[in-house]
């Protein structure tokens, strides 16, 4: 049995002075692509119908290498706040 995906491109609009209210992501996956990075966030986007909303973001590798310290560091705080 043949799997198909169907991909829905949409467009978030970030609105009004920040901070914004953010959507939380449910799952994110990180790809390389030629000499980049890109991470994928998939999250539910109020006013987008079911479904999840993927937000997509290329990166230098210096960037990603970066964000990824940054990540743990800010996860393992959550994590222990929580």
């Amino acid at each position: 049995m043949e799997e198909t995906v169907e991909e829905n491109l949409s467009e978030v609009r970030f609105l009004g002075p920040p901070p914004f209210i953010l959507p939380e992501a449910k799952s994110a996956q990180a790809e390389v692509f030629e000499t980049s990075v890109v991470i994928t966030l998939f999250s539910v986007v109020e006013g987008q119908g079911p479904g999840l909303v993927s937000i997509v973001v290329q990166m230098k590798p210096d960037v990603a290498l970066a964000l990824a310290t940054q990540l743990t560091h800010a996860g393992l705080t959550a994590r222990a706040r929580s």
